[in-house]
């Protein structure tokens, strides 16, 4: 495998996710100029709910047709069960709304909802496009689509913001990030309508897919609890402070969560399908993830109550504790990142569920009690929540089939001083230089940039050999 290769692959990955999060950032970043607190929360809210549907048609049955040895017999199938989840599961998400509105107190929750649920029906198709697309194209044309797609997207969202379409705007923006990506796949390479819907093909499809429904269910409800319960035990805006802060800390840790996800993901695949192993690959891909995600999220953690201000305004300067102790909670996110769709790639899945069914009772049980305290409160729960979680993912990926205890241990190291060296550098700028030096924020970026950059060049071997994982065949 050549070192070019796999570097390109990854590059593209993150640059294409950096694209995709920045258009979101831009996006969230606008909202919050024009929305209030309380408004954002109420589209938060709907958007969580729209997330967990399209969540599942990119699980399952999509899963099931990317590793299938023989694509064509299930084609079908995984396209019925897809648009059946996504009528199914709109009914009943409209249907709760309606019911539970009044604890929010907000009449214009079940409208946003409503006008919602139906881009998850186009989603239903271009997911099932987006499989076979990996499946026929790969992975750097997909990467290329999505870059274009969230541009475009994002351009259009924060056109209609300035536009006064208020929340309407992000409405807006979801549809035509749907209707591009479907499109796109249409273009590029025409559906293949294969195979019989049938009762054994439908139970084969289903049987392997209901634990992946079950633990995306099961994530959503740990990485969405928090949005529900503050706005119910709180109010919307107590939504609002959290779910922004949390898509700040993501803007930084989905550059690399995606990229793993997918791109280990489909080598998992390809290899189970195969017959062939991947215990000397994961650790591989976890660490490449890691070197640059963790020490990113730790820096973040650091600026955060100096940034927020300048980046959502002054009423949204709370955030920015929210925003540092979720850097936690995304750090560990990133592992699951690129151990679970290893565990699931070698049908493992129902042991996912177990542990996402643990995390999510922890999560929820946990919220009930602490969200009462404060949003920084809920946000602490959730980080240590998840923290345990995917400590337990490790472990599972180790008894499945074990890699080497001392290469687990050597990337321990390399990673815990990466993110050492970025953090000291900043924090001692920030103690030193006063707050109303207009170059105190760029200076402690800077430095912390350094300080990784200095290990970037130490560790060099070890890191480029995992960087390589992620173009592994």
């Amino acid at each position: 495998m050549k070192t070019g290769s796999a570097v390109l692959t990854a590059a593209l990955g993150v640059a294409s996710r950096a694209t995709g999060q920045v258009s979101t950032l831009v996006l969230v970043l606008v909202a919050a100029r024009f929305l209030a607190p309380a408004d954002f929360g109420v589209f938060s809210l709907a958007a969580a709910g729209v997330t967990l549907i399209r969540s599942q048609l990119y699980a399952g049955a999509f899963e099931y047709l990317l590793k299938a040895a023989d694509p064509d017999r299930v084609s079908n199938a995984c396209l019925a069960i897809n648009l059946t989840m996504s009528l199914v599961l709109s009914f009943l998400l409209v249907t709760g709304v309606a019911v539970a509105s009044p604890l929010f107190g907000s009449p214009s929750l079940i409208l946003i909802v409503a006008a919602m649920v139906p881009s998850t029906l186009i989603a239903a198709f271009s997911a099932w496009q987006e499989s076979l697309f990996l499946r026929g194209k790969g992975v750097k044309p997909y990467y290329a689509i999505t870059a274009a797609t969230e541009i475009v997207s994002g351009a259009a969202g924060v056109g209609l913001l300035l536009a006064n379409w208020g929340i309407w705007a992000l409405v807006a923006q979801v549809y035509l990030r749907t209707l591009i990506l479907l499109f796109a796949y249409l273009i590029l390479q025409p559906p293949r309508f294969s195979g019989r819907v049938n009762g054994p093909i439908l139970g084969e499809v289903a049987s392997w897919s209901w634990p992946r429904y079950g633990a995306l269910t099961l994530n959503f409800l740990s990485n969405y609890g928090a949005d529900f319960i503050l706005g119910a035990l709180l109010s919307p805006r107590a939504t609002g402070l959290y779910r922004a802060g949390n898509r700040i800390a993501s803007s930084v840790s989905d550059l690399f969560a995606q990229p793993a996800t997918l791109i280990g993901g489909t080598a998992y695949s390809r290899r189970a399908a195969n017959g062939l192993q991947a215990e000397d690959v994961w650790p591989r891909i976890l660490l490449a993830a890691c070197f640059v995600g963790w020490p990113a999220l730790a820096g973040l953690s650091v600026v955060a109550p100096d940034l927020t201000p300048i980046l959502l305004g002054s009423a949204w300067k709370s955030a920015g504790s929210v925003i540092a102790i979720l850097c936690l909670a995304r750090a560990a996110a990133l592992v699951s990142a690129c151990v679970s769709p290893y565990l699931v790639a070698y049908n493992q899945g129902r042991l996912v569920l177990t542990v996402q069914a643990c995390m999510a009772a922890l999560t929820v049980a946990g919220l009930f009690v602490i969200a009462r305290f404060g949003v920084e409160y809920a946000s602490f729960w959730v980080a240590v929540v998840m923290i345990g979680a995917n400590i337990g993912l490790i472990s599972l990926a180790q008894r499945l089939r074990a890699a080497p205890n001392s290469i687990l241990l050597r990337n321990a190291f390399i990673v815990l001083i990466a993110v050492m060296a970025t953090v000291a550098p900043a924090y001692l700028v920030l103690q030193i230089v006063t707050s109303d030096i207009v170059w105190r924020l760029p200076a402690a970026i800077l430095a912390g940039i350094s300080g990784w950059a200095v290990t970037l060049v130490l560790f060099r071997s070890p890191v480029i050999d995992a960087v390589r994982a992620l173009d592994h065949r």
